[in-house]
């Protein structure tokens, strides 16, 4: 019975428990190394482009940090951008900055043939990637938010 309170503090402990920020990027692309920017334009994900700064919470959420919206998966796959938390996020435990990341159990996304990431591959020219999330220790300060 005294486990229970133990666990509860716990829990409560790592709540708020944030990676540095970081940036997003594919770091493979059919099966092959690359490193590839990810960034949200509008209201959806892309690939390529500048780098963007994100931060992920313990609780399974990614925000823009220059923006303050949250990604999330929509109904038809695609990532996008909402103004509320979406949890499902996780980063895997990796030695070092850089770690991958899933989402409910899924590792394996997809560069549609428009250049927007996708949870399944029933878009036009999908192609199988992972994607990755690299902590910043310290941001540059050249860095435009």
């Amino acid at each position: 019975m005294k486990l229970f309170p133990v666990a509860y503090l716990t829990t409560l402990a790592f709540a708020n428990i944030t990676a540095d920020p970081g940036v997003i990027y594919i770091s493979k692309l059919a099966d092959k190394p690359v490193c590839l920017n990810v960034r949200p334009l509008g209201n959806k994900l892309y690939a390529g482009g500048d780098k963007s700064i994100f931060r992920f919470k313990i609780e399974g959420t990614i925000q823009v940090i220059k923006s303050g919206m949250f990604l999330k998966v929509h109904e038809n796959g695609r990532f996008s951008y909402d103004t509320k938390p979406h949890m499902g996020f996780f980063l895997k435990s990796n030695p070092g900055t850089t770690r991958p990341i899933s989402y409910k159990n899924i590792d394996r996304f997809y560069l549609c043939g428009d250049d927007l990431i996708a949870i399944d591959s029933v878009c036009k020219g999908a192609r199988p990637i992972a994607l990755e999330y690299h902590e910043l220790r310290r941001v540059p300060s050249d860095f435009i938010f």
